[in-house]
């Protein structure tokens, strides 16, 4: 199967209690099962809602290879109904993963707390919600079975 997304975005918030090596190694670990420093990690400070100071670290998955592997990482952690419900109008698929559990080497899909978001562009043609779910449901399928 080829890979169900144009590219999937996992993006994590380091607090000035944490370790930015840290939390860029639960990224890679999320991303890839492995910490790869091949795989860049962008931060980009900002200001918190209440004048703290924390990074937005950001890995980006752009090749086939990269998604693919995620996606066989991920994929058989979820339903098709769950994997459904995580798909908007502009067809892009949305999940949080527990960033103590990537730390790990684990993924935990979770609902809150201290996570990993997760945002892949469904490759979908012509870019419908309607085909978006063909898509997750059919990867889903494959990857529960594969």
């Amino acid at each position: 199967m080829g890979a169900p997304f144009h590219y999937v975005a996992l993006t994590a918030f380091c607090y000035a209690t944490e370790v930015k090596e840290r939390v860029a190694r639960a990224l890679r670990l999320a991303a890839a099962g492995t910490d790869s420093a091949e795989m860049p990690v962008s931060q980009d400070p900002v200001e918190g809602q209440f004048g703290d100071s924390l990074t937005v670290l950001t890995l980006t998955l752009e090749t086939a290879p990269a998604i693919r592997n995620f996606c066989q990482r991920l994929f058989p952690l979820l339903l098709r109904e769950e994997a459904e419900k995580r798909v908007d109008d502009d067809c892009f698929f949305h999940l949080r993963l527990s960033k103590e559990a990537a730390y790990a080497g684990r993924l935990d899909v979770v609902s809150q707390g201290d996570v990993i978001t997760v945002k892949g562009k469904i490759r979908a043609y012509p870019a419908r919600r309607e085909n978006a779910l063909r898509v997750v449901r059919e990867a889903v399928a494959a990857y529960h079975n594969g």
